[in-house]
């Protein structure tokens, strides 16, 4: 299965009124396992490790809307008062036809999962149009979810 990027979306709020980031153009999610060396007296000089703690994070970006009240501006805010966003979707397909399969990644249930807005950097260009990034870390496992539309 191929994804195509124009099915692809950032949300917020999906418990209560699901909002789509608004201008979002680019999103990627990286997990990462932290490795712990353990060697042992007489081995046979190869090294040994062990999976440590597992994390994830990542960065998302667009066009940037001040407008966006249910999107961009939650982020923000997210960043300026330090609090976790739980509540958060990153679509590799995002479709709203009952019978359809979307896929995403979301921070699992859980008191202080979520991510954490780490850095926002907005770039206006006279020759372009206005951007806005996004990098966050997440706090607690992440899901990968398929589900059908119903």
């Amino acid at each position: 299965m191929q994804f195509k990027g124009r099915y692809s979306c950032v949300t917020v709020n999906a418990a209560t009124t699901e909002a789509v980031v608004a201008e979002i153009n680019k999103h990627s999610v990286s997990r990462q396992s932290d490795t712990l060396d353990t060697p042992v007296f007489g081995n046979d000089g190869w090294g040994r490790s062990t999976v440590g703690v597992k994390k994830y994070s990542g960065s998302f970006e667009g066009y940037y809307d001040p407008t966006d009240a249910a999107g961009q501006a939650v982020l923000e805010d997210s960043w300026e008062n330090g609090t976790i966003i739980n509540d958060i979707r990153f679509y590799s397909q995002y479709k709203t036809t009952i019978g359809e399969t979307v896929y995403y990644d979301k921070p699992s249930t859980g008191t202080g999962n979520g991510i954490i807005i780490t850095n926002i950097e907005k770039d206006i260009d006279v020759n372009g149009v206005g951007t806005i990034s996004f990098s966050y870390e997440g706090c607690g496992p992440l899901e990968p979810v398929t589900t059908v539309l119903s």
